[in-house]
């Protein structure tokens, strides 16, 4: 069986709890949250370097 895909694993536990805190959140908060989490570690070349390669 995949990774994921069945009750217990943890990943699959996080994925569905993620899924479920998203719902409830607007696209602004949402926005604001990919941000923090991805955009935190990196520096403004960096940043416009991964969203050029995108």
């Amino acid at each position: 069986m995949p990774k994921g895909t069945y009750p217990g694993n943890k990943d699959h536990l996080r994925v569905l709890s993620q899924a479920k805190i998203g719902t409830h959140l607007s696209d602004t908060t949402k926005l604001k949250i990919s941000e923090s989490l991805t955009g935190r570690h990196h520096s403004e070349k960096t940043k416009k370097k991964m969203s050029l390669a995108k």
